[in-house]
């Protein structure tokens, strides 16, 4: 069976682990998805996009622009029923204040059972879940969340693959795009 897309972009959020505000507090940051807005699903959007896989034609920058996607069947996305097991790239939606609108977004990395699960996030901390200014591996559980999302399974071109070993060798994106293209070109 393919993998989901999701899987792809877990190597991409492995290598932001770590990465923080500054100055904190502020949504603003060293990195592209850190633009002064709470970026959790900015990150989930910007390592997708880093892998391979755009999401599009709806807000990603949006926690519940995400549910709805999904629930349409937008770009292949669905949401999995209640007491499915996830899979590593499944895209877990935290609903914190159980209010049926999802407030926090991250990427699903290993599952321990179909109730249980450790993601990558962003913009999280132990003190503050959804708002935290860091990207972090956090233990998770089903009861936490809104939904699961799970992505479509697409088979990367040659030219993605390229982009995602040069990006995780550390190359500038502009750089690894422009090699990319040439190494690819037929």
């Amino acid at each position: 069976m393919p993998r989901n897309v999701g899987f792809a972009a877990l190597d991409i959020a492995r290598h932001e682990l770590g990465q923080k505000e500054n100055p904190a507090g502020s949504n603003r940051g060293p990195r592209p998805y850190m633009d002064g807005r709470p970026w959790c699903a900015t990150f989930v959007t910007y390592c997708l996009d880093r892998s391979g896989w755009t999401p599009k034609d709806f807000n990603t920058a949006y926690c519940p622009s995400w549910v709805n996607a999904a629930k349409t069947g937008h770009q292949g996305m669905k949401i999995l029923p209640p007491g499915s097991r996830p899979v590593p790239g499944d895209l877990a939606l935290f609903d914190w204040q159980h209010d049926g609108v999802s407030d926090h977004i991250g990427f699903i990395e290993s599952v321990q059972s179909a109730f249980a699960f450790t993601t990558l996030e962003g913009n999280t901390s132990v003190g503050n879940d959804s708002n935290g200014g860091q990207v972090m591996r956090r233990s998770r559980t089903r009861g936490q969340t809104l939904c699961i999302v799970r992505l479509p399974a697409v088979k990367l071109t040659l030219r993605q693959r390229v982009v995602k070993g040069l990006t995780m060798a550390k190359f500038g994106s502009k750089s690894v795009r422009i090699l990319a293209d040439k190494l690819t070109k037929k």
